[in-house]
């Protein structure tokens, strides 16, 4: 019953992503995101020409038909063919069997969904159907943004932010920002294939971000007596809406795998196009 109704669900989206309008992806860029029922890390890379995506990593939980649940992982290599802005492939050599379907939406932003199956061992076969994913790239287009500069640039009337009487076109202020992270993220599939923490900023800067393991939880796991810095992570000066990529070092997500919940100290510093720094972060927690 579960299987008719999402092989239903797989046409009728298909039939959506067909009809989507056509996007300009990023020809080799690095696309990052979460899948959206399960808050899995979501990846790929737009081949130099744009022709296809590769590199897709993530992971799943996918229903067995021995009645079992598991987390498995793909990092898929095939390149999944785009035209006119749409995803559309299927990985039949690689383990998991992949078919992945999607759009770009905007230059900087895809969505779509996919497939996996793979066997479980004799007697068993696992798939997942329908596993919804949204991914972002801080990338830009060749050439700069169309128009030349930001929208109103060449005049700006009123110069500067408005009410400020600081030089025409510049930026006053310190930069701040705001972490957005779900609920629901898992511990291992994040220790395994890194994970991505949006960041929005009142303005463009470039960003530095480390995480930190408390000096409880060290000692728990066995690293040491001090809080440890994890993972560290940084994006050049872009937009206000980006994100920062983690990957935990192989050594220390091996022991904290023991562990079934976490909670990390996210540190991010903003620096913007004048030189001016402003800091924030937040406590991740990560479940099992």
């Amino acid at each position: 019953m579960r299987l008719v109704s999402r092989v239903a669900c797989v046409l009728a989206l298909g039939a959506a992503l067909a009809a989507a309008p056509a996007g300009a992806q990023i020809p080799g860029a690095h696309y990052t995101g979460t899948t959206t029922n399960e808050n899995f890390p979501f990846s790929f890379d737009v081949a130099p020409d744009g022709k296809s995506v590769t590199n897709v990593v993530t992971s799943y939980i996918p229903y067995c038909s021995n009645g079992l649940y598991q987390i498995l992982s793909t990092n898929s290599t095939y390149a999944f063919p785009v035209d006119e802005g749409t995803i559309t492939g299927e990985d039949t050599a690689g383990f998991p069997r992949l078919l992945l379907r999607g759009s770009f939406t905007a230059p900087n932003e895809a969505s779509g969904n996919f497939d996996a199956s793979s066997a479980a061992g004799i007697g068993a076969y696992c798939n997942e159907l329908q596993q919804p994913w949204t991914a972002r790239t801080t990338a830009s287009l060749p050439g700069g943004n169309p128009g030349g500069g930001d929208p109103g640039g060449g005049g700006d009337p009123g110069g500067g932010d408005p009410g400020t009487g600081g030089d025409p076109g510049t930026v006053a202020g310190q930069p701040s920002l705001t972490v957005s992270w779900p609920k629901g993220v898992l511990l291992k599939p994040s220790l395994a294939n890194g994970f991505v923490v949006g960041i929005t900023l009142n303005q463009p800067a470039a960003l530095s971000g480390k995480l930190i393991l408390s000096a409880k939880d060290a000692k728990k796991y066995g690293l040491g007596k001090k809080a440890l810095t994890i993972a560290k992570a940084s994006s050049a000066l872009g937009g206000t809406d980006t994100a920062l990529e983690f990957k935990v070092k192989k050594a220390i997500a091996k022991k904290l795998k023991k562990a079934k919940k976490l909670k990390l100290v996210l540190e991010v510093t903003a620096v913007n196009a004048d030189g001016v720094k402003g800091k924030g972060g937040q406590t991740l927690s990560f479940g099992s």
